[in-house]
């Protein structure tokens, strides 16, 4: 059932730990493609996204549907690991925060539906 499914979810995926959408999400929300800040939350977000892509939750736009590959989520899980190495220490706290609830959120997701299709 989709609807219990996201009741599941402690939070939306790309939000922050206290329930607040990004600047970055907010405008995807409203259909501004290209928000004004331009900050490494833009960078999680677009990685972040082909990760939910590759997971099967938003539809591929070059394929029209929905379609899981996980060795895909895996690589941009991956990338988004480096990405936090590669920064540490050189973000600001809610930048830092923000990368590590996506990621925190993707790897979840991925685990579950890795246990899923083991089931």
């Amino acid at each position: 059932m989709p609807g219990a499914q996201a009741n599941r979810r402690s939070r939306p995926l790309l939000t922050l730990k206290n329930n607040r959408a990004c600047g970055i999400v907010l405008s995807m929300g409203k259909g501004i493609i290209y928000p004004e800040r331009r900050d490494i939350r833009a960078i999680a977000v677009l990685l972040a996204t082909q990760g939910l892509i590759r997971l099967g939750e938003i539809p591929d736009p070059l394929q029209g549907k929905a379609a899981q590959d996980a060795a895909g989520a895996r690589f941009f899980i991956d990338l988004l690991l480096e990405l936090q190495r590669k920064t540490k220490n050189n973000l600001l706290p809610e930048e830092a925060s923000f990368l590590g609830d996506v990621l925190e959120n993707l790897q979840q997701l991925f685990a579950k539906k890795a246990e899923a299709a083991h089931e």
